[in-house]
């Protein structure tokens, strides 16, 4: 087993000074463990949990042709949805399957594919877990209801403030073409939000749970002209 520190910088790197006192900012700090889960030996046992409420059943074949009457492809970035894929990149990355009945409010359920028709591997799961913090457009009002300050056409940004993933199993050699994920959130208040994410194979195994921390923000927060601030070393 290994602790690996990554730091993901951005901005300009100076030629002229170390690397580590360049003028770069650091976005994105993680400590990911890494150890060999087709390796891993110990203690197993049943706990008996199972997804409640189960999922709406599936048939692979007629939802890859669109024809499975229980699920609908579509995207969540339905609100200025040309400027969000625009900023929102990695929701380009996948076809989205929710359910044609929706549930309550705070929950979501959506199988997923690579829009590119690769499968998942072990190396995806990260971006799977991260890629639905959508669960917040629920509580857009219709146009014809009254509007709130989460008004219809506003557009609004969830960038991930901390993020923690536990992989459970590992995914096979050849990969998954599906992966389903169900996203909860238990408190919206004062622009942050957490969110919960269970996923599942197409047999209805768990292989991971994710734990985030969101911001809700307006888009233009990430849209408008960014200003360049040069610090003197």
């Amino acid at each position: 087993m290994s602790v690996v520190h990554v730091t993901l910088y951005q901005g300009s790197l100076s030629p002229d000074a170390p690397f580590f006192a360049s003028r770069s900012r650091k976005p994105v700090l993680a400590y990911v463990t890494n150890m060999a889960i087709r390796l891993e030996q110990g203690l197993s046992l049943s706990t008996g949990w199972e997804m409640q409420p189960p999922a709406a059943p599936v048939d692979f074949d007629k939802l890859r042709a669109g024809k499975d009457s229980r699920w609908t492809q579509r995207s969540r970035l339905t609100v200025g949805s040309d400027l969000m894929r625009d900023f929102v990149r990695a929701s380009q990355q996948f076809h989205y399957y929710y359910p044609s009945e929706p549930g309550r409010r705070g929950q979501e359920d959506v199988w997923l594919r690579f829009a590119s028709g690769e499968n998942f591997t072990d190396a995806a799961i990260p971006l799977v877990a991260d890629a639905l913090p959508y669960v917040i457009e629920a509580w857009r009002p219709r146009e014809d209801e009254k509007q709130t300050p989460f008004r219809t056409t506003d557009m609004w940004w969830y960038p991930t403030l901390s993020f923690s993933l536990d992989v459970k199993k590992a995914l096979p050699g050849e990969g998954s073409e599906w992966l389903f994920m169900r996203c909860f959130t238990r408190s919206i208040k004062n622009g942050r939000l957490d969110l919960q994410s269970v996923i599942l194979d197409q047999h209805g195994e768990l292989v991971a749970l994710a734990n985030h921390v969101n911001l809700a923000m307006p888009a233009s927060r990430n849209t408008r002209k960014r200003k360049t601030v040069d610090n003197k070393l």
